[in-house]
């Protein structure tokens, strides 16, 4: 098994995408990084327009597959009980999905996943703060086309939130491209900046884990979180 790609956006472009969707500039990167590295990817939403790296893949045998990024959304401001979805995952004509939904007071993330009969199964709704995070989503599918066995798991800064382990997905084909970004476009009246990074995926369900802190072994790897972030937690007006 083996890591299909990791794009840091450390060389502050998008050339790591194979392509991308602008939104005449509104997708693009800048500094510094939000896991102590050198660059992001910054989505500055001023419309409903889409916008959004691509990766394609060409063959995947793996019938499991596992990918992280960071989000920050502390540039953003998203209307009440309102989400968009930043991280997809097409294969077989169904959808891997990952959304930020403003749950009234706080910014919550959470994890669909379409089955073979193209319905929605999706973890519950997690709290985040105005800081960056890293999010991993593991995928494995069904062993048979009766077993209705498949499994989506959503991690938040290392910690397991929820496993669905009863998905009926088997027949749908393996990844065919991944997008970060907006690929279906922002809500109405959602404004702002919001900043993604380090994005990377594997086709197996090996843990990523945070990015390692320079100079530092992976073995301690931590999470960059700015001080006192932690105590801002407003999603009508981030600072």
């Amino acid at each position: 098994m083996a890591e299909l790609f990791n794009i840091t956006h450390d060389a502050n472009n998008l050339n790591e995408y194979d392509s991308t969707v602008t939104d005449g500039g509104d997708l693009s990167t800048g500094t510094p990084g939000l896991a102590g590295t050198t660059a992001k990817m910054e989505l500055l939403v001023d419309d409903t327009a889409t916008a959004y790296g691509q990766k394609n893949f060409t063959v995947i045998t793996s019938r499991e597959w596992r990918l992280r990024c960071y989000i920050d959304p502390n540039g953003i401001t998203l209307p009440g009980y309102n989400h968009f979805l930043f991280c997809l995952v097409y294969h077989g004509g169904i959808l891997t999905e990952i959304h930020i939904e403003n749950r009234g007071d706080v910014y919550t993330i959470r994890a669909r996943q379409q089955d073979d009969n193209w319905a929605s199964r999706a973890t519950g709704y997690y709290t985040i703060t105005d800081a960056p995070h890293y999010v991993e989503v593991y995928v494995k599918h069904a062993t048979s086309s009766s077993a209705n066995n498949g499994i989506l798991t959503l991690w938040i800064d290392g910690v397991q939130k929820q496993t669905i382990t009863d998905l009926d997905l088997y027949d749908r084909g393996q990844p065919e491209l991944v997008q970060l970004g907006a690929p279906f476009g922002a809500p109405a009246d959602t404004s702002g900046t919001l900043y993604l990074d380090e994005f990377v995926f594997r086709d197996d369900g090996t843990e990523i884990g945070p990015v390692a802190a320079a100079g530092q072994p992976a073995i301690l790897r931590t999470q960059f979180v700015p001080t006192g972030a932690g105590t801002r937690n407003r999603p009508g007006g981030w600072n």
